[in-house]
């Protein structure tokens, strides 16, 4: 597909999944990389780009959420900035507007809801919850935690601030509860929660933590 497009902006796809390839987070490269095939698919036959194109798409997005439409534009905006500091291209969506998120008040669930789940889970649920619950780190950090990072008073936790921004690593101290919850999982892979068919480490737990 990205032959039949103009050359300048298939040009600036391969650049930026090259430049993401390697140095940005898997789920931040697989986001980027599903966004320009489809944009590739819509703007396929079109020999420039305009930013009358980008907002007609932002606004097919906006209908199915406005969160939806503004992680769109930030890598938009991402891919054409990639392009304009190689002198690939300018940047038509530099001066699109985000769209207005009402931003909800996160639930906090008392102790004993809390504890109700804990009660109906399976062992590795259990566990996987109370490392959440007793290190209070991202789920991501979590997902990423690797047995060689288990110690016997502490845990190391590697995140990035930013999708783009270097790892950085911190020490959370480890409690007699969680201690002996770790000792009951089987060590089947590098990473201490992994789904146990691949040994590749969870990606999101959207279902269990709601």
């Amino acid at each position: 597909n990205l032959n039949r497009m103009n050359l300048a902006f298939s040009g600036l796809c391969v650049s930026r999944l090259r430049d993401l390839n390697g140095r940005s987070t898997e789920q931040y490269f697989r986001e980027n990389e599903m966004l320009i095939k489809n944009l590739v698919l819509i703007w396929q036959d079109k020999k420039t780009l305009s930013r009358t194109d980008i907002e007609a798409y932002l606004e097919h997005q906006a209908k199915k959420s406005h969160t939806l439409a503004n992680r769109d534009l930030r890598m938009i905006k991402a891919l054409f900035n990639h392009g304009k500091q190689r002198g690939l291209s300018d940047n038509p969506a530099e001066f699109i507007r985000f769209y207005p998120v009402k931003k909800e008040q996160k639930y906090i669930p008392p102790d004993a809801d809390i504890q109700k789940v804990l009660n109906v889970v399976t062992d590795r649920q259990r566990i996987y919850l109370l490392a959440i619950i007793h290190t209070l780190a991202r789920v991501n950090e979590i997902n990423k935690l690797l047995w060689e990072d288990v110690y016997e008073d502490y845990l190391v936790l590697r995140t990035r601030k930013a999708k783009n921004s270097n790892i950085t690593e911190r020490k959370i101290p480890i409690n007699n509860v969680l201690r002996e919850a770790l000792k009951l999982l089987p060590k089947k892979s590098e990473y201490v929660f992994c789904y146990l068919a691949t040994g590749k480490p969870y990606h999101y737990r959207s279902k269990l933590l709601r």
